[in-house]
């Protein structure tokens, strides 16, 4: 009678043992901190890569091209700048592009008219042909009354290498007249008393002097009083090798 009872219990822990090592084999892969499982190399999908877009070669403007609407630069030495004392000058240049209408050095200078003290029309257009010293001027600017008798002299030196003209603004043929009169100006002057002319060519900051070249182009610019060396360095610009007494 045992031996059944015996064979029972046997087959029961036989298959309790069944049981524990299945759970043993399948439980570690349920374990905290188990690896997940990987697709072995062999098993995954040929990689597949998208060709990335190649930006167009870029292009490089042809030498001595001058983007349109632009300037050459009126910096200290070079195109001048308001309340130093010093003119703006620039070497002359190979540019193809005609310059622009403008009051930078390199620019091509506004148009000039005005009546003239004493009857007629002074004209910047009648003058091409000759470089031209356009000085902006008051009777009541005092750096413009200390710099009328240089120029006088200069007048008088270069005759006809150098046109130079005097704009008068914002004063009456009467305060002209007198002023010219007690400065004895033999200089041709025009009188701005609209103040058109002062801005179109942006004098404000009296006396403004602009030296032009027989084509009409800005070649230096110079604000408030100068003295002798600016002059010369100026005149120079548009007369190369000209000489001025001090």
């Amino acid at each position: 009678m045992r031996s059944p009872i015996l064979l029972g219990v046997l087959a029961a822990l036989l298959l309790v043992l069944i049981v524990l090592a299945g759970v043993i084999v399948v439980v570690p892969d349920l374990a905290p901190g188990a690896r997940p499982y990987t697709v072995p190399s062999s098993a995954r999908p040929a990689a597949t890569s998208t060709p990335s877009a190649t930006p167009p070669a870029a292009t490089t403007p042809p030498a001595g091209a001058t983007p349109a609407g632009s300037h050459l630069p009126g910096t200290p030495g070079t195109g001048g700048t308001p309340g130093t004392g010093s003119p703006g000058v620039l070497p002359a240049t190979g540019s193809g592009s005609p310059p622009e209408v403008g009051l930078q050095v390199g620019d091509r200078a506004p148009s000039l008219v005005l009546p003239r003290l004493g009857g007629g029309t002074v004209d910047l257009a009648a003058l091409r042909g000759r470089p031209v010293w356009v000085n902006f001027i008051a009777s009541w600017c005092p750096d413009c009354q200390d710099e009328l008798p240089l120029m006088e002299g200069y007048s008088y030196e270069l005759g006809p290498r150098l046109a130079i003209v005097l704009v008068d603004v914002h004063e009456s043929p009467a305060v002209v007249s007198e002023f010219a009169t007690r400065m004895r100006l033999d200089l041709p002057v025009g009188i701005d008393q609209a103040g058109a002319a002062q801005r179109t060519w942006s004098a404000y900051a009296l006396p403004v002097h602009y030296w032009l070249d027989a084509q009409g182009i800005v070649r230096a610019v110079g604000y408030g009083e100068l003295g002798p060396p600016q002059f010369l360095e100026s005149v120079r610009r548009v007369i190369p090798g000209a000489s001025l007494s001090p």
